[in-house]
This record gives structure tokens, C-alpha cells and sequence, in this order.
């Protein structure tokens, strides 16, 4: 064989055993596409906003009175042995404020402004110097219990006094929301006039209705279960304050979304 067809025939082995290397292999498992683009690492495709993230709704009312006797004092009985006193305790306002700062986030300020043992005639009076005397968004009114604990209940005089609470708010452009009185025990040590309430507690919703004012339904929420009560069977609990302070809240959101509308 010469050494020129040595030479072709060694090129022609090389060419073909090039041409079998440059054949492409099945991917295995471990062996990644790398004619796939490259993942862009900075973008984050797996994180979506939870459903619940929204922006709160601000609280319209910033200035929020709190006008009544000793249910919005914040005062509740100990017992028997020490019916002469009464004990301060966190009433519905506190409770209020946090359950409207959970709602709203700042939840503006709330006024305590109450007297025990007032009647409706002293809370009239009382309520015409209030509402001038400062600047308020909302007025949440509770009267009338004295009036009507009693062998003689007052239920005109305090049905008149209390229409006329209303409008007085009212008439200072000052959106106001009655509520009915939590029921009495009638076998507590502070209750005379426990059969009382319930009419007195239409009247307000009655006059609630006729005046076009929204009504927060303490005895409503309450219904007839009296371990929210206190041992003097007037004054309420702690679970009861927490009753009320849910019940005026349900209120206040209620408005709150009518004058969004």
C-alpha cells in the first residue's frame, strides 16, 4: 500500500469519528436544557398579596360624645354587702374604642361624658350645653333608666325628653344614635321598675324611627340572659359592657357605610 493511500484512508477514519461526536444525547435528569433562557432570579413569581390586604376605611367620625347616666359612667355592683357603693370598672367606651381602632386603625377620640343616677329632665339640660360647648361628629345617647326604675314611672316625660335629645343633636348638625336600655333583673337589689323597661325601651325605638335616627338595641343583644348583669340587677358586668360596646360599634359601622352612600 503506498503511502498516498495510507494517507486518504486515515483522513477519511478521522472525519467519520468526528461526525459520531457531534451527535446530540438524550438529556438525563440531572443534565439541565441549556438552551432554555436563563431564569431571571430578581423576579419574584411566587408571593401574591393575601386576599385580606385591603386599605382600612378611615373612621368619619373623629369626635365621638358619649352622653348618659352610670351605664356610660362605666360602673358595675359588687354585691349585696356593698349596695351603697358602686365600682368603676372598664365600661363600653374603652371596650368601643379598641373594637374601632381594630375596624378603622385611628379611631379618633371618644368623650365620656355621663352622671349617675340622672334623669332625662337633668340629661336634657345637660346635653344642650355639651353639644355647644365643643365640636363633635357623633353623639351616642343612653337615658332613661332613672325615670322609669321606679314604682312610678315617668314614661311620658321621659319619652318627650328623650325626642327632644334627639333633635337637639340634630339641630346642631351633629348625627346622633339613641340605644335602648340593657333589661333589668328584677331580682337584683337596685331594680323597682325592672317590668318598666321594655315599654320605655319601645317608646325610644318608636321615637328612633319617627325622627329617622339609628338605634343601637342594647336589649335586644342581650336578650334575657341576666349573668350579663351585675348583682344589683342594673348596672352591667364586664361581659355586659362588652355586650354594649359590640352593639353601639355595629351602629356606628352601619352609619358609617349609609354615609358613604
Amino acid at each position: 500500500m503506498t503511502t498516498t493511500r495510507i494517507s486518504l484512508m486515515a483522513s477519511i477514519l478521522m472525519i467519520g469519528m468526528a461526525s459520531c461526536g457531534s451527535q446530540s444525547s438524550p438529556l438525563t435528569p440531572d443534565a439541565p436544557d441549556r438552551s432554555a433562557p436563563p431564569v431571571d432570579s430578581s423576579v419574584d413569581r411566587g408571593t401574591a398579596a393575601p386576599l385580606d390586604e385591603r386599605p382600612q376605611q378611615a373612621l368619619p367620625f373623629r369626635r365621638i360624645l358619649c352622653f348618659g347616666d352610670s351605664m356610660t359612667k362605666g360602673v358595675t355592683s359588687r354585691g349585696f354587702f356593698e349596695r351603697f357603693t358602686l365600682t368603676p370598672v372598664e365600661g363600653y367606651i374603652p371596650k368601643l374604642r379598641r373594637l374601632l381602632r381594630g375596624e378603622f386603625g385611628d379611631s379618633g377620640q371618644l368623650f365620656n361624658s355621663s352622671i349617675g343616677g340622672e334623669t332625662t329632665n337633668q340629661g336634657l339640660e345637660r346635653l344642650r350645653i355639651e353639644v355647644r360647648s365643643a365640636r363633635y361628629d357623633l353623639v351616642l345617647l343612653l337615658e332613661g333608666v332613672v325615670d322609669v326604675n321606679n314604682t312610678e314611672p315617668g314614661f311620658e316625660n321621659a319619652r318627650a325628653n328623650l325626642k327632644e335629645m334627639m333633635r337637639v343633636v340634630k339641630g346642631e348638625g351633629i348625627p346622633v344614635i339613641i340605644a335602648t336600655i340593657p333589661p333589668l333583673n328584677e331580682d337584683g337589689f337596685r331594680t323597682r321598675g325592672a317590668e318598666n323597661v321594655p315599654k320605655l325601651n319601645d317608646m325610644i325605638r318608636e321615637e328612633a324611627d319617627l325622627e329617622k335616627v339609628p338605634l343601637a338595641d342594647h336589649e335586644r343583644a342581650f336578650g334575657r340572659n341576666f349573668t350579663l348583669q351585675g348583682p344589683d340587677g342594673l348596672h352591667p358586668n364586664d361581659a355586659g359592657y362588652e355586650v354594649m360596646a359590640e352593639t353601639w360599634f355595629d351602629a356606628i359601622v352601619d352609619l358609617a357605610a349609609e354615609l358613604e352612600t
